[in-house]
């Protein structure tokens, strides 16, 4: 019986990753005390956006309410062999491998639901009992590229505060401008 050794390289098997976290403490006013002083109702927010968190601490009177503010680490498996790893213990590995498998399927199955024909139909087609993923969950997810559109419309929407239908109007508004002086 022969038996072969894995050799691993801590350098090319996983990678760092960081992710950037905040509590904030938010109090909303709650009534009057029977004293009749105010009462407030303390709510602590976690905050993962980095974008976000900037813009809080950017403004004076919300920088304040940032209560704690941490970066943590861990290791990213960059192949199979990194996996063991960033999760040695391998029960743990397989919990988290199953909770990955479990939010690919979910992706899949929206973008089975989501996928449109020509017309603009829904293309899946229902079938009789349980539709099994098994085939297409090793498929790569087909990420859509947006148009400059679209992009500009999420920009708006973003900076600017605007519903998604206002955003479409503004742009419509201006790309109709721009014809008109051509």
């Amino acid at each position: 019986m022969s038996t072969t050794a894995t050799v691993t390289d801590v350098k090319t098997d996983v990678r760092p990753e960081v992710m950037n976290f905040a509590l904030q403490v938010e109090q909303t006013p709650d009534g009057t005390d029977a004293a009749g002083q105010p009462k407030f109702k303390t709510e602590f927010v976690v905050l993962t956006n980095s974008k976000e968190i900037d813009k809080i601490k950017a403004d004076p009177d919300k920088a304040k309410t940032v209560v704690i503010e941490q970066t943590f680490g861990f290791n990213k498996a960059a192949t199979p062999e990194g996996f063991a790893i960033a999760v040695p213990d391998p029960e743990e590995r397989v919990i988290i491998f199953n909770a990955g498998l479990v939010q690919r399927a979910r992706a899949k199955a929206t973008q089975l639901l989501k996928a449109l024909d020509d017309a603009g139909n829904p293309e899946f087609e229902p079938v009789e009992g349980t539709y099994d993923l098994s085939e297409i969950i090793n498929t790569p997810l087909q990420r859509r590229n947006l148009t400059p559109t679209e992009k500009l419309e999420r920009a708006i929407m973003a900076t600017g505060g605007l519903s998604k239908e206002q955003a479409a109007a503004l742009i419509a508004q201006v790309l109709g401008q721009g014809k008109a002086q051509v």
